[in-house]
């Protein structure tokens, strides 16, 4: 008697919207490459044009749905934009992960830096969690938000609001 053929395991993403902010480095990269991989339908936001639309490349010439588009997250106009032409249907999955950080010491850290510090890291965060948040509870499903940060807040000597203040 032939042995039973089995039909590959579903993808555990696969019909799942993600969306990935910070993704033309190389964290959101390899997170972007990790969910196209597992069937998920993949929007790789970005400041860096250039970059973001490399990364998609490179996942649709793997066989993958992906999608770059440069967006810079502390503006509210602008990620209102991207949600209402890329995401009418809902997003499941945010890996938020856009983040920027300076190692000048608190002494001689310039108000400036600390601004576009928390605009980026607290700001651009929260203007993106809350429109994942929103499209969630308009597609009336869950899903995942993931926020990621830097190993900095662990070093006796960190930098003040290295990579990620949301930690």
């Amino acid at each position: 008697m032939p042995a039973a053929q089995s039909s590959p395991p579903p993808s555990r993403f696969s019909g799942k919207v993600a969306l990935i902010t910070g993704a033309a480095g190389d964290i959101g990269a390899a997170v972007a490459r990790r969910l196209a991989g597992e069937g998920a339908r993949v929007v790789l936001l970005d400041k860096n044009r250039q970059g973001v639309e490399a990364v998609a490349g490179s996942l649709v010439e793997s066989g993958w749905s992906a999608l770059g588009v440069e967006c810079d997250q502390t503006s509210s106009e602008q990620v209102e934009a991207v949600f209402r032409e890329h995401f009418a249907t809902g997003v499941d999955v945010c890996f938020a992960n856009a983040g920027w950080g300076r190692t000048d010491s608190f002494l001689d850290m310039p108000v400036d830096t600390l601004r576009r510090t928390f605009d980026i890291n607290v700001f651009g965060t929260f203007i993106v969690c809350q429109a994942v948040a929103r499209a969630m509870v308009s597609a009336k499903r869950g899903g995942s938000i993931v926020l990621t940060s830097s190993t900095g807040a662990q070093q006796a000597a960190a930098p003040v609001l290295d990579r990620k203040s949301v930690v």
